[in-house]
Parts: C-alpha cells; sequence; structure tokens
C-alpha cells in the first residue's frame, strides 16, 4: 500500500487531506477553488492508485502514512496533546507528575488539564482526525454526504453546549459548571474539589476577549473510554492577561445530551 501511496500526486493527496479535516468533495472544491467534477476526478485516481474503493479509506491510508515514522527509522513516542498532569480521577497517573503553576509566569498560555478522564494522547486525535473524512462515488457520497449533514448538527450542537460551559468557566461559576458537566466528569471530581482546582489556574489567565471555533473531530471511540459519541472541540482564545491559548473541551452525548468529559487549556 506504500508503494499506491508513493504514487499519489501533490494534488491528490491535498484532496484527501481535506477529507480527513471533515471537508465534502464541494467544500474542497471551494478550498482548492477547483470544480467539484475535478475533485471527484483526483479521489478516483486516489482510490485507484491504493487500491480501495472508498474515498475515506483512501485518506485514511494517507493519514495513517503521513502520520507514521520511516521503516528505518526507529519510532518515537506519541507526542502528548495534553500536559502530563492529569485532572481529578486520575490520580494514579499524575501521582509522579508535578502541578502546573497557578501563575502564567510569563507565559501566553498555561498548559492544564481539569476534570478530564483520559489523556488526550496523538491516538485520541488520529481516532478523532480519520472518523471526519467523505466520500466520492455517486451513490456513496450521496450516503456519506447525509451522514456528514448529521455530523455537521450535531458538531452544532456539541459545539454551543460547550461555549455554554465554558461561560460559566469564564464567569468564575465553578460549582455550576460542575453541576452543568457530563456524567462522567461528574464521577471522578467533587464539585468541591473542581472549583479548588479550576479557580487559582483559570482566574490568572484573565477575562476572555475573543474566542473563535479552530475544529470539531467526531469520533465513536477514544483510548480507555467506552463506545460513545465523542466530539473534541478547539477554541482559539485570546485571554486579556495570558493572550493566546488553545482550548480543546472534550464532549460525550450521553442520555440525548452533550456534556463535558475533558478540558484543557495550552
Amino acid at each position: 500500500m506504500a508503494a499506491g501511496v508513493d504514487q499519489l500526486t501533490d494534488r491528490e493527496r491535498d484532496v484527501l487531506r481535506l477529507l480527513l479535516a471533515g471537508h465534502t468533495a464541494k467544500s474542497a472544491a471551494a478550498e482548492l477553488d477547483l470544480s467539484v467534477h475535478t475533485i471527484n476526478d483526483y479521489l478516483r485516481e486516489a482510490r485507484k492508485k491504493l487500491g480501495v474503493s472508498s474515498s475515506r479509506e483512501a485518506a485514511r491510508i494517507l493519514g495513517e502514512h503521513e502520520t507514521s515514522p520511516p521503516q528505518n527509522r526507529p519510532q518515537a513516542a506519541p507526542e502528548n496533546l495534553a500536559p502530563q498532569q492529569m485532572g481529578m480521577g486520575a490520580a494514579s497517573i499524575a501521582a509522579n507528575t508535578p502541578m502546573p503553576s497557578a501563575t502564567p509566569a510569563g507565559r501566553r498560555a498555561l498548559p492544564w488539564i481539569i476534570g478530564g478522564i483520559v489523556m488526550l494522547t496523538a491516538a485520541i486525535a488520529a481516532a478523532l482526525f480519520f472518523a471526519s473524512a467523505g466520500g466520492s462515488d455517486t451513490g456513496q457520497m450521496q450516503a456519506e454526504q447525509q451522514q456528514l449533514e448529521n455530523t455537521v448538527g450535531e458538531n452544532a450542537v456539541a459545539e454551543e453546549a460547550a461555549r455554554e460551559w465554558l461561560a460559566l468557566i469564564d464567569a468564575g461559576k465553578y460549582s455550576q459548571s460542575w453541576a452543568e458537566a457530563g456524567p462522567m466528569f461528574k464521577s471522578v471530581v467533587t464539585a468541591d474539589s473542581w472549583t479548588a482546582q479550576a479557580e487559582p489556574v483559570r482566574a490568572p489567565l484573565g477575562k476572555v476577549v475573543d474566542r473563535q471555533l479552530s475544529s470539531v473531530k467526531s469520533s465513536t471511540t477514544l483510548p480507555g473510554m467506552p463506545e460513545g459519541n465523542y466530539r473534541m472541540i478547539v477554541f482559539n482564545t485570546d485571554f486579556a492577561t495570558a493572550g493566546k491559548a488553545s482550548e480543546t473541551v472534550v464532549m460525550n452525548k450521553e442520555r440525548g445530551q452533550w456534556g463535558v468529559i475533558g478540558y484543557f487549556i495550552r
């Protein structure tokens, strides 16, 4: 399969990468300033070279190829997307890791994670990354397009729930943010512990000047977690004191409602 990947042109790779990022053939065409017909031609050639019938599978193969180390090079340890300090409910993992300072101490963004249940490693990012690809065959593309539209709708609901929860954090309403988090979150940290951990870390960052959505990735599985309906929502946020930072809110849909199960900022 590696030989097939090596045969891909730069443009075919560009289109597959856009599918991995959640684009459809139509939005990929707009992104690259090409026609949908041309995009489908690139996808058709890519599928042929990779020996698969699905554009989703072709995108997954390219993603795995580009994120794996060369065959003759020792594999490096995966890069953590979160600091090594875990939140409440994961003391066994964090026992040997120093607590982060509650003060930015000259850094523009303070890395921290509170209330998280699992370590957000590259494995999680990959699972979320590959789950958002689309297709291009006429019949298959229509089905996948409908699936993507449903996903987009769920993404919007999850994003709104995440923003409402973050607004409580912004206002210093930590007890209420605990009450409105997901059941998984509340099962690993008490309201008092959450407030005691969150307040001294969040307050020094200052007020939110601006918060813009960066990305939403979906998955039905996360390492160490039961199968479910997950979203990893990333915001680019400007804080009055700490400056620019990246906030990630991990959401899970339980009992028909989106709830926060993890949060970190860096």
